[in-house]
């Protein structure tokens, strides 16, 4: 289990672009101790386990493919992914919003040009 987890840890920097010294930012660790960890040289402990999945966005579950956890880390992982969910939802409808904003101004442009190409 202790390989799998360093391997879905740099995985993920990897599909989400995240350098080794933000990842150390977010979980306030130097960055050496994230290089340790990444190379299997450093014992994590459960709880600095928890703070790279939530700095991740993923479950605790998902780093250490554990299927058999308690009841109680259950209950926190799906507050936790509940809440990861209403922050991406809250993103997607901003992120909505921009893109109908962008389509009028592009809108509005291709009103000018066609107007422009009249006159002409």
């Amino acid at each position: 289990m202790k390989d799998r987890v360093y391997l879905n840890i740099s995985e993920l920097l990897q599909q989400k672009h995240i350098t080794q010294k933000q990842l150390a930012q977010k979980v306030k660790m130097k960055p050496s101790s994230v290089s340790r960890v990444l190379s299997g040289k450093y014992n994590l402990k459960l709880d600095t386990i928890k703070k790279i999945a939530k700095a991740l966005n993923v479950s605790y579950e998902y780093l250490t493919d554990n299927k058999n956890f308690s009841e109680k880390e259950n209950e926190n992982s799906d507050s936790e992914t509940s809440e990861n969910l209403k922050k991406k939802l809250l993103y997607k409808t901003e992120e909505n919003e921009m893109l109908k904003h962008q389509i009028e101004i592009l809108k509005d442009t291709v009103k000018l040009l066609e107007q422009k190409v009249k006159k002409c």
